[in-house]
């Protein structure tokens, strides 16, 4: 089976400075608090959606990967394509240490 991998990339760095992201552009930290909670719902929804495509596959056939500020997946092509397509991840050519769940 051919496989190939994608990298996620969340909206998401670093929770101080996004916190101060939020803060500088609303010179509010009740407006600041609030953006950064939406952000997060962001963050969460991207991540559910990748799971739900992702619970299709049997677990063998994914292997993921991730560092500081780096998640990658490993998956069959047809589900990295679904992924991709779906604006969710990007195609990536990198090889990196895999974790096998």
């Amino acid at each position: 089976m051919e496989t190939k991998s994608a990298k996620i990339t969340l909206g998401y760095y670093k929770q101080g400075d996004d916190f101060m992201f939020h803060l500088q552009k609303t010179g509010d930290p009740i407006k600041a608090s609030l953006a950064h909670a939406e952000q997060m719902t962001e963050v969460a929804d991207h991540l559910q959606k990748i799971a739900k495509v992702l619970s299709k596959v049997p677990k063998d056939k994914i292997n993921v990967y991730a560092d500081t500020h780096h998640i990658g997946i490993e998956a069959p092509s047809k589900v990295i394509d679904l992924i991709n397509k779906q604006n969710l991840a990007e195609l990536d050519d990198e090889e990196y240490q895999v974790y096998n769940l």
